[in-house]
């Protein structure tokens, strides 16, 4: 008798311990969280005063004035400006020799410090030579590119500075343009220049049409140590192997 009521207990226990397994709760817990991001957001504008069709005449002075204003992220900036190739002169080294040319373009000495806009290859410049300006002409930041089927020389001009949410650089790239002084007009549709001391070969070309393209690049600063970096990054790098210009 005691020991069938012994086993009658184990079992109610047994019993009773299943039914407590099977009300058992874990304690759990749930959570989210949203996370809400803003995307960055670059625009630029190309400012420009310059009188559409003015008349290319030797020595004259044609005012074109050309600076960025950024509208919103701050950015680095850079210009491609558009030369017509035949009426840029190369020495034997390739460079760009400016008292050679049959046009040219003019930067303010304001413009080439440090910190301003910059016409070379690198943001050092050239050796002892002024930061921004490539005065022998071999350190131009330049390549060649066919625009409307004209072959065409561009130079990069590059601005060193942040520019923040609603400035303007503080100088032009660039103001003026002239056609040179040793130009000889024939029939008003082109020019050559005389044999000088400086030049090896006279010059010839079509003006009939003549145009300056610009394209402005911009990209955001933050993430990036300096102009170069940033624009070459999101860009490429001008005149690099693969690099594909702006105008194409």
């Amino acid at each position: 008798m005691k020991k069938k009521i012994i086993a009658l207990t184990i079992t109610a226990a047994m019993l009773a311990v299943a039914a407590i397994g099977m009300t058992v709760a874990y304690l759990t817990s749930t959570d989210q969280a949203v996370n809400t991001f803003t995307v960055g957001n670059v625009d630029i504008t190309l400012n420009e005063t310059f009188t559409q069709n003015s008349k290319l005449v030797p020595g004259k002075n044609i005012e074109k004035i050309v600076n960025v204003t950024n509208n919103k992220e701050a950015a680095y900036v850079r210009l491609h400006i558009a030369f017509p190739a035949d009426t840029f002169y190369y020495g034997e080294t390739d460079g760009v020799q400016e008292y050679n040319n049959l046009v040219h373009f003019n930067q303010r000495y304001a413009s080439l410090v440090l910190g301003e806009w910059n016409w070379c290859k690198t943001a050092a410049g050239v050796g002892g030579e002024h930061p921004g300006y490539p005065g022998n002409g071999t350190n131009y930041n330049t390549y060649t590119t066919s625009i409307e089927g004209k072959e065409y020389r561009v130079f990069v001009v590059t601005y060193m500075k942040v520019l923040g949410t609603g400035d303007t650089t503080k100088t032009d790239a660039m103001y003026n343009v002239y056609l040179d002084k040793y130009a000889d007009s024939k029939d008003g549709v082109t020019y050559t220049a005389p044999i000088v001391d400086y030049r090896t070969a006279a010059m010839t070309a079509d003006l009939s049409n003549y145009k300056i393209h610009i394209i402005a690049e911009g990209v955001q600063a933050e993430g990036f140590s300096d102009a170069y970096t940033a624009l070459n990054t999101a860009f490429g790098t001008p005149g690099s192997t693969g690099y594909v210009s702006p105008f194409n």
